[in-house]
């Protein structure tokens, strides 16, 4: 089918307080954790558990968009998706090389791109981002270049991107500057960016892991980058995904404020590693005799992402049920205390979430392996 629109209850409950304003304020003294101050930095330490374990919410399926069916406008292959302000959602398939708009009721409206190498055309999209003006920003992996659209497709400009590495994960900010992973053989980093992707400066840095230098080939697993977002405010949160912390810093890159989780890492091990390789692999498994370098244990999180009221999502490898595509994804409050979780269905936890106005969107897949997309309403219960 090429859409659905339901209102069934997602059977998914977590614990959260009745309302996040008043009811955080009559539930204070639950929580366990600590804020203090030093050097000018807010330090937030959370516990292992959430504010709320008693307080249920429900997770209700409103639209699924995708799978089997019989218009192309509806199979996707190789997706990421982002959302405007009046709920249109945006797929940018890879394989494609196109975006695709969907009405908030999941009706195919239009095709931005095209396969090409001329103004607008795109070779190897791989990020999609709909920027603070209402545009939409499209990252081509091949071209190294960035091409803006207007929402309703008109191709507006490009700039090259190519003095940076490899650029992923671009996001303007309020003030028309831009965040961007960029990496090197040697480093990866976060870097702040002016209208012409020119640095400004650099966040957050690491090394990569270099090479072993008697080795002709070899599989990296699970390797991480950066993962951030902008805040209402326009500050940055940052997390390196290794361990659980999360960094929030102004534009001129000054640390504000500190947000970690009392946590146990999941072993990169059994049923994990089998279905990371799947993914990694796309099925086709690792090729014998290739040295294999992998970590003991998954990172911390695997994504992050902010609502226009400040509450932060973090996505993590701890799942209710190892053998399914489930994931708990655990919520802050704007003051960076831990008040709930949830499960989620995710196919690929590579793939990011989108989380706005009180719904979260997410890629998942039907029975015959083609990815849908999924809209929840989060409700929370009385």
């Amino acid at each position: 089918m090429r859409c659905s629109v339901t209102a069934v209850a997602y059977p998914l409950f977590v614990f959260l307080c009745v309302s996040l304003i008043t009811g955080c304020r009559s539930h204070e003294s639950g929580w366990r954790g600590s804020i203090e101050e030093q050097d000018g930095v807010i330090l937030v330490e959370n516990p292992k558990l959430p504010m709320y374990p008693q307080d249920a919410v429900s997770l209700t399926v409103e639209l699924t968009l995708g799978g089997t069916d019989e218009r192309l406008e509806y199979i996707f292959s190789n997706i990421v998706i982002e959302v405007d302000d009046a709920g249109n959602i945006f797929v940018l398939d890879s394989e494609t090389r196109n975006i695709r708009v969907f009405s908030p009721e999941g009706k195919y409206l239009r095709t931005i791109g095209r396969s090409g190498q001329g103004p607008g055309e795109l070779q190897r999209p791989r990020y999609l981002h709909i920027t603070p003006r209402q545009e939409v920003l499209v990252y081509d992996l091949r071209s190294r270049r960035v091409s803006f659209f207007t929402l309703e497709g008109s191709f507006l400009r490009q700039i090259p991107a190519g003095g940076h590495g490899l650029l992923l994960n671009l996001i303007e900010d309020l003030q028309g500057h831009y965040y961007g992973q960029a990496s090197t053989i040697e480093t990866i980093g976060i870097h702040r960016l002016d209208p012409e992707l020119s640095s400004l400066g650099v966040i957050a840095q690491k090394e990569r892991r270099a090479a072993s230098s008697d080795r002709v080939a070899e599989y990296r697993l699970m390797t991480t980058g950066f993962l951030f977002a902008l805040g209402p405010e326009n500050d940055l949160i940052w997390s390196t995904g290794d361990t659980y912390e999360l960094n929030i810093t102004d534009a001129a890159g000054n640390l504000k404020k500190s947000i970690s989780r009392d946590h146990d890492l999941v072993p990169f091990s059994g049923i994990v590693r089998t279905k990371y390789i799947d993914l990694f692999t796309n099925g086709r498994g690792l090729r014998p005799g290739v040295p294999v370098i992998a970590p003991d244990y998954c990172p911390a999180i695997f994504g992050l992402a902010v609502d226009e009221t400040g509450r932060i999502l973090t996505g993590t490898f701890e799942s209710p049920d190892p053998q399914q595509d489930s994931y708990f994804f655990d919520v802050f409050d704007p003051e960076g205390r831990y008040l709930a979780r949830f499960p989620v269905e995710l196919s690929d936890f590579r793939i990011p979430v989108v989380w706005k106005k009180g719904r979260l969107y997410a890629v998942s897949k039907d029975a015959e392996g083609y990815p849908v997309i999924k809209r929840y309403r989060v409700t929370w219960s009385d």
